[in-house]
């Protein structure tokens, strides 16, 4: 009989742990860069918010400017930014601020605008 508790109780602590585990992978956020929209990038944060939490998703800058901040309570929300080009060119780096109330937990996204020039040069021989 006290073998049986105890494997009983085994079972149920990694079926709790697996879902503790399953609930923490569901619940990250996640940041995706989606289009662009006349020369401005578009991103989509998607948020997955089972506990009725309070979530504060924050835009800012490297400086630490505040350039978006809002509010979110829904329990599956997703929002689309999209960003300035000359302040994102400016910045550089945007920093994506997502605070769980609740839980007490910070999630941060950096976005890094890497601009590319690339020259092909061709040099072509003449035929004889």
């Amino acid at each position: 009989m006290k073998n049986l508790f105890k494997k009983t109780l085994v079972v149920i602590l990694a079926i709790t742990a697996l879902h503790t585990t399953i609930t923490a992978q569901t619940a990250t956020p996640q940041l995706k860069q989606v289009s662009n929209v006349n020369s401005q990038p578009v991103f989509e944060l998607q948020l997955n918010n089972d506990e009725s939490d309070v979530i504060y998703v924050v835009v800012k800058d490297l400086a630490g400017a505040i350039l978006h901040r809002e509010k979110v309570t829904e329990k599956k929300a997703v929002r689309n930014y999209t960003l300035d080009s000359d302040a994102f060119s400016v910045a550089s780096i945007l920093i994506f601020d997502i605070q769980s109330i609740k839980n007490k937990t910070t999630t941060l996204f950096e976005v890094k605008n890497n601009n590319k020039v690339v020259n092909d040069i061709e040099i072509v021989t003449p035929e004889k």
